[in-house]
């Protein structure tokens, strides 16, 4: 190449999919947004924890519900969405690609392997898309035409958010390999369903 001679710069990706935690739905609604003002072919995957999941039990159900709270590791995930909520649904809803929910005992193993193998102190709620990606969702498996081609691969980013995490429970899951809480078992399917509005 001549040493006048100009070379582009390798521009990033426009077509590619992103794996993020799924509660509110400000991030991923937000996320999905900016990518479609940017131009991006952005196909976003919203990961619920399945003790935490009132948004994707919402989009299910059609319109805003609430739900029990139970424990989870994905303490950040939990909470309502609001039964008035006329905007972070909306933009899930219809900018939100496809959903999945990890349960609890891969919530603490992507945690693991976050502490482990990246080197990140990850919180449950953050880790929830990396514990998808480690159980090979579905939602997150190569398509033909979709994810990647043999001469154009689609690159897949895993957004990991936030680092409040209790010592205590970053020892119990470097020291246990089973470990998952006792006390965070999955929502009793007995429970009352708060679905139906209220009269």
């Amino acid at each position: 190449v001549p040493a006048d001679a100009s070379v582009p710069a390798p521009s990033a990706p426009t077509a590619f999919d992103v794996a993020l935690a799924l509660s509110g739905g400000g991030l991923a609604g937000g996320v999905a947004a900016a990518g479609r003002a940017l131009g991006a072919k952005l196909r976003v995957v919203g990961v619920s924890a399945a003790n935490a999941d009132v948004m994707l039990r919402s989009l299910e159900a059609g319109r805003p519900i609430e739900h029990p709270e139970v424990p989870t590791l994905a303490g950040a995930l939990a909470g309502g969405i609001g039964m008035e909520n006329r905007h972070t649904f909306d933009l899930v809803r219809r900018l939100v690609t496809a959903h999945e929910r990890v349960d609890e005992r891969q919530i603490a193993q992507a945690m693991r392997y976050a502490l482990e193998r990246l080197h990140l102190r990850v919180e449950g709620g953050g880790a929830v898309a990396l514990a998808a990606v480690l159980a090979r969702s579905p939602a997150l498996a190569d398509a033909p035409g979709e994810r990647s081609t043999e001469t154009s691969p689609r690159p897949l980013v895993v957004v990991l958010s936030g680092g409040n995490v209790d010592g205590a429970v970053i020892a119990r899951l470097m020291n246990e390999p089973d470990f998952s809480p006792p006390d965070l078992s999955p929502p009793d399917p007995e429970a009352p369903d708060l679905s139906a509005p209220a009269r």
